[in-house]
């Protein structure tokens, strides 16, 4: 499915993943280590009493391995170009989800 991760309730980074609770919690790790930008950064903000929270935006309908990589990566851009979160560095492109600009 689509996640994202919200900092005072603003979207701030979408991802994917076909296992939600365990990318959640490498996320989770991430931000109590500081092992990336995007990490440290909401780290400090947790630290200044500002909310994370992660939501789930869409869940695939697909079956089978491949499909659903499929069906969440062209989901996965749409959202990314929809909402333009600020830690997300890479734009997948609308016609191929796997090629992506870096901002």
């Amino acid at each position: 499915g689509i996640y994202c991760i919200k900092l005072d309730n603003q979207i701030v980074y979408i991802g994917k993943s076909t296992n939600m609770l365990y990318r959640v919690a490498e996320h989770y790790v991430g931000i109590q280590t500081g092992s990336e930008v995007k990490y440290r950064i909401l780290a400090e903000a947790a630290r200044k009493n500002h909310s994370i929270t992660f939501d789930v935006l869409y869940d695939a309908s697909s079956f089978g391995r491949e499909q659903i990589q499929e069906e969440i990566g062209n989901m996965e851009g749409e959202y990314i170009r929809k909402y333009r979160p600020v830690l997300n560095t890479q734009i997948p492109k609308a016609d191929n989800w796997r090629s992506y600009d870096v901002v």
